[in-house]
């Protein structure tokens, strides 16, 4: 669609930034090459990206608002040992492929996003410090039990931030997962982990972009059930635990962005 429907991507945005949105996020998420090759469109990554980028861009300039282009950034699909058979050196060389076609698409940061692998999470972090320099969102996604698809916890944050050291991400935050609520619990256990680090609010931050509740197929689509007042009814409580970017992942139109941004302007006053 970035390619072939580019007026649509681009209404979506400006819908999220008359929403109230600060941050739009290009519509990249599985844009590498691993992802794409499902498709036939592995050949496609430089220009399917690019596009993104240059997309997002273009409705900032229409509505005229200072937001701010995240590069989305979501993993790959492979597996590293021992559990797949994926190297490395190869997620470095997809991750770097994708983040210079953001780049060069003129991209203000980079948004790792919906991540189940610490060390792969630790890969992608790697690789865009490789890249460039802008700004670095970095978010996990748990289960409502409180772990990723992979068995890592909330807790874990600490050894994926322990061994990335100078590389650290300048946020680290919680995205997706099954609604405002379960992420809620699962954001507490991260950034009372982190916290225990002694890691200065000035080199790092928190984030938390929940999906609208947990999806349930209806007609062969996901339906998300969480409506925009319950969503904002969370902004408060994120904030007060430490969350300096708050918003929406899956099933967060600009309904639920426009109400969670009056949540948010009734805390700042």
């Amino acid at each position: 669609l970035n390619v072939s429907k580019q007026d649509t991507v681009q209404q979506m945005h400006v819908d999220y930034i008359n929403a109230g949105a600060e941050i739009i996020e290009t519509n990249s998420f599985s844009g590498n090459r691993f992802k794409l090759a499902n498709h036939g469109l592995d050949g496609d990554v430089w220009k399917i990206n690019v596009w993104a980028a240059k997309i997002a861009r273009n409705a900032r300039e229409i509505t005229g608002q200072p937001v701010f282009v995240a590069g989305s950034i979501g993993p790959t699909g492979k597996l590293l040992p021992p559990l797949g058979d994926t190297q490395k050196d190869e997620l470095t060389a997809v991750y770097q492929e994708q983040m210079e076609a953001l780049l060069a698409g003129g991209v203000d940061l980079f948004m790792v996003e919906t991540m189940s692998s610490l060390e792969e999470t630790a890969i992608a972090i790697r690789a865009a410090r490789k890249v460039s320099q802008l700004p670095l969102i970095a978010q996990i996604s748990f289960s409502v039990e409180g772990h990723t698809l992979l068995g890592a916890t909330p807790e874990d944050a600490i050894k994926l931030l322990t061994e990335l050291g100078d590389d650290m991400p300048d946020v680290i935050g919680i995205n997706c997962g099954a609604g405002p609520g379960p992420v809620f619990d699962s954001f507490l256990r991260l950034t009372t982990a982190v916290r225990s680090m002694g890691i200065p609010e000035s080199r790092l931050t928190f984030s938390c972009l929940p999906n609208a509740g947990q999806p349930s197929l209806m007609g062969g689509r996901p339906i998300f059930m969480s409506k925009p007042k319950y969503c904002a009814s969370y902004i408060e409580p994120y904030l007060n635990a430490g969350a300096r970017i708050v918003g929406g992942c899956c099933g967060t139109t600009p309904e639920h962005i426009k109400a969670m941004r009056e949540s948010l302007d009734r805390y700042i006053k």
